[in-house]
């Protein structure tokens, strides 16, 4: 995503993954796949690899903090969204 010293637009982004801007650098991230108590599918484990790095190349973040919608943090990884040669659908 883009660098630099201007934050970074974080949900076109991003399917899965909200983001709100907190106060003093705070980034909340929340996995939003609450009628699948946030299971994570090949698309999701894709987007959290990658909020990562992203999270470090936006200079306006000091910190995240990673939540989930719902009733649920996460309730796994999804059976039957990865291949079985643990390769995932393209998104």
């Amino acid at each position: 995503m883009e660098g630099g010293s201007e934050p970074v637009d974080w949900q076109r982004h991003y399917v899965d993954l909200l983001f709100e801007r907190a106060p003093h650098g705070v980034l909340v991230i929340t996995m939003n796949r609450p009628e699948r108590a946030n299971a994570m599918d090949a698309r999701l484990h894709d987007e959290i690899g990658r909020v990562w790095r992203d999270v470090d190349a936006d200079p306006a973040v000091a910190v995240a903090i990673i939540t989930g919608a719902g009733n649920a943090f996460s309730s796994g990884g999804e059976v039957g969204t990865f291949d079985i040669d643990g390769t995932s659908p393209s998104w």
